[in-house]
């Protein structure tokens, strides 16, 4: 068991809250982090169920990351979401007009509909007061599983809770066009029993609220549950990274065997393969959910949340920049 030290300079504790997985952009110098946050008030385990959306920024002034309060939540009588906010992305954009916009890209649940998710996005002139949420992207219709996506609520083992969560914006320099990646489950029977995948979609047009569903992407290697997908371009190459776990419902992160793992290709649809040779596996179970993101340098960097073995679990990692050695990506959070 450990003791309760001080968290590394950088973290995002906010006392009396859990705070996990973040997504950070920045825009005229300030870091803007969008973290799911619940009060301790909850078990650890319950905080899933009443998770919200938090903002800290971090400026070039600033010392720690500023906490902004709740900007994301809820609302019971919502017609979407009205249960909990689950893993959002972020994103700072140029609309035609020449007004930069914050788009948030969220996973919500409603409170009738079990372990059922959708996607929405929500919008902002500041990065603090969000238009409501606007589902956008559902598991429902014929054309999901006519695509290969399995959105049953449970499988028979009861292991892998239904996915459709954890979407992830990217604007592909090649196509030019909005790609949205999600955590999702194939339909398709695998040897290992119920797995995780990286779902995918494109933008029909510049609004990010029409999306055509296109197949989840194949991956070379598989695990029970898989999450947080994040995509890069960089040096000619597609990047992916995911958190994944082999035992979703043991109770710590070790337990569950998860892991920081990614993936590369010379397309974004594939062929992926692993990113070193002979190996996915980029961080161990000490942090999960990291998310990677782009600077305003162009440098990339990532965030994540302490897990439950290390001194400071379940708050906010600082943030860590990738290193880079023959185009291949290291990424060093402290653990201990």
């Amino acid at each position: 068991m450990h003791t309760q030290s001080k968290p590394p300079l950088g973290s995002l504790d906010v006392p009396g809250n859990w705070i996990w997985d973040s997504s950070v952009v920045e825009h005229n110098g300030v870091l803007y982090r969008y973290a799911l946050s619940a009060s301790k008030k909850w078990s650890r385990d319950e905080r899933h169920d009443h998770a919200e959306l938090r903002l800290a920024t971090l400026g070039a002034r600033d010392a720690t990351w500023q906490d902004k309060g709740i900007v994301i939540e809820a609302e019971q009588d919502a017609e979407w979401p009205n249960l909990v906010i689950w893993t959002s992305n972020a994103i700072v954009r140029l609309t035609e007009d020449g007004a930069f916009e914050f788009v948030l890209a969220i996973t919500g649940r409603n409170i009738d509909d079990g372990y059922l998710q959708r996607i929405g996005i929500a919008k902002s002139m500041n990065g603090v007061k969000f238009t409501p949420p606007k589902m956008v992207l559902a598991p429902e219709g014929p054309n999901v599983a006519e695509r290969g996506y399995d959105v049953t609520d449970l499988n028979p083992s009861k292991e892998v809770i239904m996915a459709w969560r954890d979407p992830y914006l990217f604007l592909d320099p090649n196509d030019e066009r909005w790609h949205l990646f999600f955590a999702a489950k194939p339909l398709n029977p695998n040897p290992l029993g119920p797995v995780g995948t990286v779902g995918h979609a494109v933008a029909s047009d510049s609004t990010l609220e029409v999306w055509e569903l296109l197949q989840p992407l194949d991956l070379p290697q598989h695990y029970h549950q898989l999450e947080v997908p994040s995509v890069i371009y960089r040096g000619g190459e597609y990047f992916l990274f995911v958190s994944t776990q082999n035992n979703p419902l043991m109770k710590t992160n070790f337990d569950k065997e998860a892991a920081f793992r990614a993936y590369r290709a010379d397309s974004i649809t594939g062929k992926w393969k692993s990113i070193y040779e002979g190996s996915d596996l980029v961080h161990n179970h000490k942090i999960y959910a990291p998310t990677i993101f782009q600077r305003e340098d162009g440098s990339f960097w990532a965030v994540a949340f302490y897990s439950e073995d290390t001194p400071w679990h379940i708050i906010g990692t600082p943030i860590v920049p990738l290193q880079w050695h023959d185009n291949s990506p290291r990424l060093q959070f402290v653990v201990e």
